[in-house]
C-alpha cells in the first residue's frame, strides 16, 4: 500500500503506514512474491487476483508478476476501513496475503 516500503528480514516483511486514501481515486499497489524472509522472488511469474473487503472497489484483472513484482490499480468505493488482498492463483499452496487496513476517506 502507498506508505508501506519493503523490507526484507523483517517480522512483517514491510515498515511504515498506509497512506489514507480517497473514495473513488485509483491508487497503485505494488505486489511481490517472497520467500520465507521476506526476500523478492525475481524468477516468480504467477498471475495474481486482487480483491477487497470494500465491496464497492473497483479492482483490475487478474495479472502475472514481472520479474517477482505487479502493480495494480485499485479505487476504493466507501468511505471505510479497508484491505486488498493479493492470491495467487496460479498455486493455490500459496497463501494469500492481506495487507494493512486503510483508512478511506
Amino acid at each position: 500500500m502507498p506508505g508501506e516500503t519493503a523490507a526484507p528480514v523483517t517480522a512483517l516483511g514491510k515498515t511504515g503506514t498506509p497512506d489514507p486514501q480517497q473514495a473513488f481515486i485509483p491508487f497503485a499497489v505494488t505486489v511481490s512474491a517472497v520467500d520465507s524472509n521476506w526476500n523478492l522472488a525475481a524468477t516468480a511469474h504467477d498471475t495474481l487476483d486482487i480483491t477487497s473487503s470494500d465491496a464497492t472497489a473497483t479492482l483490475p484483472a487478474d495479472a502475472a508478476l514481472s520479474g517477482g513484482t505487479a502493480t495494480f490499480s485499485v479505487t476504493f468505493g466507501t468511505a471505510e476501513t479497508a484491505t486488498v488482498t493479493a492470491s495467487d492463483v496460479s498455486d493455490a499452496t500459496k497463501t494469500a496475503n492481506t495487507g494493512t487496513p486503510t483508512t478511506v476517506n
